[in-house]
């Protein structure tokens, strides 16, 4: 394995591992975390939540079946499309969606902290170009399966 490869992988593991302490702490799983996020920022519906977590719709159905059952998100029928439910935060699921947003700032700006000032520009513009070269590898890998 290559040293960039190996030190992207460990970087990668490490925050995970972080998330799951720091962030996603006690009665809340790193995938939970993920979709009150995503629905903070928008209401959707199981297929779209399932492509942009990248689990199947299955999962996607548990995962908000267990989130219900606490009281964060409700489903109700689309206006457009009556086979359709639309996903959304409750208040409560809102105020427990915003804190673990709190959270996750202040692990990444922790994380950040320990950078040297004079890199931490070119750190985050690295980070942003791994994301879109990630997001251009899977948009392709998905075209030819």
């Amino acid at each position: 394995m290559t040293p960039a490869a190996a030190d992207l992988l460990a970087f990668c593991r490490l925050f995970g591992m972080t998330e799951r302490v720091s962030i996603c702490c006690g009665d809340v799983s790193v995938a939970q975390c993920v979709t009150l996020q995503l629905l903070l920022a928008s209401p959707t519906d199981s297929s779209s939540l399932a492509e942009q977590t990248r689990v199947t719709k299955g999962a996607v159905t548990r995962l908000v079946d267990g989130l219900s059952k606490r009281g964060w998100v409700e489903k109700s029928p689309d206006e457009n499309d009556g086979r359709r439910s639309v996903l959304s935060l409750t208040v409560a699921g809102k105020k427990k969606a915003r804190d673990l947003e709190r959270l996750t700032e202040q692990t990444v700006d922790a994380l950040l902290a320990e950078i040297p000032a004079g890199k931490r520009k070119q750190v985050i513009e690295s980070i942003r170009l791994l994301r879109q070269a990630g997001e251009i590898g899977r948009a392709s890998c998905r075209e030819r399966v």
